[in-house]
């Protein structure tokens, strides 16, 4: 049965991991990597541990030993249970599973390895899990958006560092042992932005580029000012996520609100310019067009008239956006969030360029 994931095994092979410029086979990848990563993780506990704890603590003040053993058995069972999707997919393509990583605030992560084969060589690739609706811990993170300073310079997003930080020393052990090959880090949404500040503070000898899909911004133009490796940005139609937090048009925003003559305004504006305004986009916009026909082609590929540009016309881009919610309405901003749609567009296009 053909992978959801990697339908196509030959595209996998002779991959240029090599260069560190953009490449429409590795976007697809990675971005099938980033939607895998909502699976869960080996020994990962379907259950809420915040929620079993408090379960456990109700049971205790009224004294209900049964239905505690009950509780700790079900969270215990949960945790040995290593057969999942993730590992089945990864096998499946050609992948070794190395490591993963669940932090207690909720951040989720894994390193996989992509297994020599023939001219192919090895390639390590560091995904970070996106937003989950239900988990509150990560509602929380995308939420906190007073930039705070960071450490080494510039500011960033607190909640996204924070969320980092919880795994950055066990991530950094594993790559300490694995320096024999690239490195790619990527994510989706919240994972995007994950990605891109552990790529400024995870240390690899080998360090290749980042694919963030449908990221948010994660700090100011400082925080990337020493940034060391290529950022490829990817972008679809209307997302909003990727948007967010404003950027120059916050700036404008606020200018326009100093100019109001009401008491606290100016000061309401200063204020919100101090905590809030500064997020600016990094890396290299690679953004795909509203595909209005998804059927195949003649050649059965689908999303005909899709185009992937590369840094594209700020004009064009805007327009074929508006464009997008013209039919599509507000609900565009968040189907256009999708990481299957991310990932299905790529792999139409990578297929056309090498199919």
């Amino acid at each position: 049965m053909p992978s959801s994931y990697f339908p196509n095994a030959q595209l996998l092979q002779n991959l240029p991991i090599n260069r560190a410029a953009y490449s429409h086979r590795t976007a697809w990848i990675l971005a099938a990597i980033s939607w895998l990563a909502y699976q869960r993780l080996p020994g990962e506990s379907t259950l809420s541990l915040a929620q079993v704890v408090k379960d456990i603590t109700e049971a205790a003040k009224q004294n209900q030993s049964p239905q505690i053993r009950e509780l700790i058995q079900r969270y215990q069972q949960a945790e040995t249970n290593t057969s999942t999707p993730l590992l089945q997919e990864l096998e499946q393509a050609g992948f070794e599973f190395v490591q993963g990583f669940d932090s207690d605030i909720g951040t989720q992560c894994f390193l996989a390895r992509l297994k020599p084969c023939g001219e192919q060589r090895a390639m390590l690739i560091l995904a970070f899990r996106g937003t989950e609706t239900n988990a509150i811990e990560d509602i929380r993170t995308d939420t906190k958006l007073m930039l705070q300073e960071a450490p080494g310079g510039g500011r960033v997003h607190p909640g996204f560092y924070r969320a980092f930080a919880s795994v950055q020393e066990a991530i950094q052990q594993t790559l300490n042992a694995h320096g024999d090959c690239p490195l790619y880090i990527t994510g989706h949404s919240l994972g995007g932005a994950l990605a891109l500040v552990a790529s400024r503070y995870l240390q690899h000898p080998q360090a290749a580029a980042t694919y963030t899909y449908g990221g948010p911004r994660v700090g100011d133009a400082e925080f990337f000012s020493d940034y060391q490796v290529p950022v490829y940005r990817v972008v679809n139609g209307a997302d909003v996520v990727a948007r967010l937090p404003l950027g120059e048009w916050l700036s404008l925003l606020l200018s326009l609100i100093r100019l109001i003559p009401l008491n606290g305004t100016y000061r309401l504006a200063v204020w919100l310019r101090n905590k809030v305004a500064g997020y600016s986009h990094y890396g290299s916009s690679i953004y795909l067009s509203d595909a209005s026909n998804t059927l195949p082609d003649s050649t059965g590929i689908p999303y005909s008239d899709l185009q992937v540009r590369q840094d594209p016309e700020f004009i064009w881009r805007s327009r074929l956006t508006m464009r997008r919610l013209l039919r599509g309405g507000f609900r565009a901003c968040v189907d256009d969030h999708d990481i299957s749609t991310y990932t299905q567009k790529l792999y139409a296009n990578a297929q056309r360029r090498h199919g």
